[in-house]
């Protein structure tokens, strides 16, 4: 498996340093440092038993968005948008919701990652789909991290997985029915970095042929070809903008005016004190 790790701040040797720490606390929270150590727990189990076939995308922003997803694994089955978690806890998945036992009763949790599982995936769907690629083959799955996290559920509207339910996730996918090709896969890939996929000389692929006409007859023509047969990518060739200008140290405007104005703040809070220690010695 192949692992593309788009993690701010993280070094050749794999550890990010102190400073990233902080803005990525500052700017998802700050159970961050659990996220990551999360990501790199399933990222082993992922890689231990998935082929060359598949990409793992870490930490990725969406083109044209502030959309962080941590991960999103790509191979010839489809394409699957994971949210890992390192909560420990009885929870339950209940459809759309996502409660925590307390006092034997279930009660709406602080952050519903059943909504959050799924508004992600969406994302992830809607950034594909505005670049031309016609895709349906994706799901969106909740990932336990930690034994420790018992999830009971109940129809919920994203596929969920506790630690000791990854491995059989990860042999499914082994030997599931391919529906993306080798070009597929490297043309998603490229389409969720914002990079113009490279076209398949093999497959001769005609771009016209894909307007909303061709691609119902298409459909009717061909309804036993094999997966291998078809061309679920649909990209259309489109310049792209200028990308946004970022600020010393990588940071966002948003990021950077944040830390500027703490420390403003810090500075006033100093300047109050020196005032204070002098008025006091008089």
């Amino acid at each position: 498996m192949k692992v593309l790790d788009f993690t701010p701040y993280r070094g050749a040797n794999g550890k990010i340093s102190p400073v990233g720490l902080a803005l990525g606390m500052i700017k998802h929270g700050i159970n961050y440092p659990k996220m990551l150590e999360a990501q790199d727990a399933i990222q082993a189990r992922l890689k231990k038993g998935l082929g060359g076939a598949f990409v793992l995308l870490r930490n990725l922003t969406l083109p044209k968005s502030d959309i962080l997803v941590p991960m999103v694994l790509v191979g010839p089955p489809g394409v699957y948008v994971l949210m890992p978690t390192h909560l420990t806890g009885v929870y339950e998945a209940r459809e759309s919701q996502w409660g925590v036992l307390e006092k034997n009763q279930f009660k709406p949790a602080s952050v519903n990652l059943i909504r959050r599982t799924a508004n992600l995936t969406r994302a992830v769907q809607v950034s594909l789909q505005r670049q031309g690629l016609v895709l349906d083959h994706l799901e969106g799955v909740l990932v336990a991290a930690n034994p420790g996290l018992q999830i009971e559920t109940a129809r919920p509207i994203v596929r969920v997985l506790m630690a000791d339910a990854l491995d059989g996730f990860v042999r499914s996918l082994s030997g599931a029915r391919p529906v993306l090709s080798r070009h597929d896969i490297q043309s998603i890939v490229s389409l969720l970095q914002g990079k113009e996929p490279e076209p398949n000389p093999a497959e001769a692929l005609d771009w016209r042929q894909f307007t909303e006409e061709g691609e119902d007859e298409e459909a009717e023509a061909t309804p036993d070809q094999p997966p291998e047969a078809r061309q679920p990518v649909r990209p259309s060739p489109r310049p792209r903008p200028a990308p946004e200008p970022r600020w010393p140290l990588g940071l966002s405007t948003k990021q950077f005016f944040l830390l500027l104005g703490m420390f403003l703040f810090e500075v006033l809070i100093l300047f109050a004190m020196v005032i204070t220690v002098a008025l006091t010695t008089q």
